[in-house]
């Protein structure tokens, strides 16, 4: 909790438009919005529309009971407890 209190002290919360959102500096709007922005045309052009959106979107899948994947990301989590307070991750990219 203290991590997340003191990031969001020292930065400004950004949520695109294209759905990208974290902790980012605001000074960094313009250029998030830009890059979305020229990805989007880049994909409408390249696979179409409608499979542009479902690419660019977060999707996010849990596999019970320690399986998870994030579509957006790129990203496979498999999610290994440890003991009553621990729990271990490894995490993997999709490529």
């Amino acid at each position: 909790r203290l991590a997340n209190d003191l990031q969001i002290r020292l930065a400004s919360r950004v949520c695109c438009r294209d759905g990208y959102s974290g902790v980012h500096s605001a000074d960094l709007v313009p250029e998030l919005m830009a890059f979305g922005g020229a990805k989007q045309e880049r994909l409408n052009k390249e696979i179409g529309d409608v499979r542009a959106r479902i690419y660019r979107s977060h999707l996010n899948c849990t596999v019970f009971p320690n399986n998870s994947m994030l579509t957006c990301s790129g990203v496979f989590k498999v999610w290994n407890p440890i003991d009553a307070n621990t729990t271990e991750v490894w995490t993997y990219a999709i490529v």
